[in-house]
């Protein structure tokens, strides 16, 4: 039985180790974006310091996975990291939702 135990433990510990070390940092994100923009509006002349120069970025690193926001204006991209990959989450346009809630209907 205990023969399990260490056996269970050990590949637990294996499966911490690998997701805290794999986790993507805030170079591999600002890429993401990157390439995010080039695909939407059909160029890849925006370069990793274009974006830290023209919006606000937001990294955050936690014990298994990383998150990260990217503002440019009224937007916001957020994405995850987890296992050395990233998954887009979404956005927001504050813009929008602020001309929406200013429209009357009569």
């Amino acid at each position: 039985m205990l023969k399990y135990l260490r056996y269970f433990l050990s590949i637990v510990l294996i499966l911490a180790l690998l997701l805290a070390f794999t986790k993507p940092n805030e170079q591999d994100f600002l890429d993401q974006v990157v390439n995010d923009y080039g695909q939407i509006h059909g160029n890849d002349d925006l370069t990793r310091s274009d974006l830290e120069r023209l919006g606000t970025t937001h990294y955050s690193s936690h014990l298994f996975a990383s998150s990260y926001t990217y503002q440019f204006g009224a937007i916001n991209v957020q994405y995850i990291g987890l296992l050395g990959r990233i998954y887009y989450q979404g956005f927001e346009d504050k813009a929008e939702e602020k001309v929406s809630s200013e429209s009357i209907d009569v």
